[in-house]
């Protein structure tokens, strides 16, 4: 997704930093690039799991079948 831009510092393994750069260099992307695709993939992974237990779930007004 394009559009505004925000600098956001913090720290990683240096493991993960490695295996990143590497990724980017086989990849031809730019490590940004990747760790944005990898956050958004992370978002939708729990926004679906939230989603998946909110259906299970009884509503509050729904009575629990025993």
């Amino acid at each position: 997704m394009k559009g505004k831009r925000k600098n956001y510092n913090t720290t990683l393994r240096t493991d993960l930093i490695r295996s990143l750069k590497i990724l980017a260099a086989e990849t031809d992307s730019r490590v940004n690039d990747l760790l944005e695709e990898a956050i958004e993939d992370l978002i939708l992974k729990y926004r679906r799991s939230q989603f998946s237990s909110s259906i299970d779930a009884p509503k509050q007004d729904e009575p629990v079948d025993k």
